[in-house]
């Protein structure tokens, strides 16, 4: 692993931790709903921001962002000229980009984290349903 991955897994890590414990205090539910609540929106957030950068590295928005460049740099003429003459180049050095950058590897973090989460609100919420 190099050192970028391995900020990338801490930072994911205290950020879930982070919206953990802003959930459990704002709401100030310190029993096992509480938990459950808190445990939740943390394992949520980080599993949509997961996918979503799964959707963005497969070039979904890839269209999006060419127009809006490409209408940007003609509405402020700006005086270089695009950097792609047309979509399929854009896509193309985009992709190779992403692969230079890591691919899939670097939303790994999201999924497991996220899913960690999700599952230990699972487990509180049937100790909750049980008791």
């Amino acid at each position: 692993m190099n050192k970028n991955l391995i900020i990338r897994w801490i930072s994911v890590f205290l950020v879930g931790v982070a919206l953990f414990l802003t959930m459990l205090f704002s709401k100030g539910n310190y029993n096992l709903y509480g938990l459950v609540d808190a445990f939740f929106i943390p394992g949520g957030v980080l599993l949509c921001v997961g996918v979503l950068g799964w959707v963005s590295q497969n070039g979904q928005f890839d269209i999006f962002a060419y127009g809006f460049g490409s209408v940007f740099h003609r509405a402020f003429k700006y005086k270089e000229p695009l950097r792609d003459k047309d979509l399929p180049e854009y896509k193309e050095r985009k992709e190779q980009e992403r692969i230079y950058n890591g691919g899939f590897s670097t939303l790994i973090p999201y999924f497991v984290i996220g899913g960690s989460f999700l599952i230990v609100t699972m487990i509180l919420f049937i100790l909750y349903k049980n008791i």
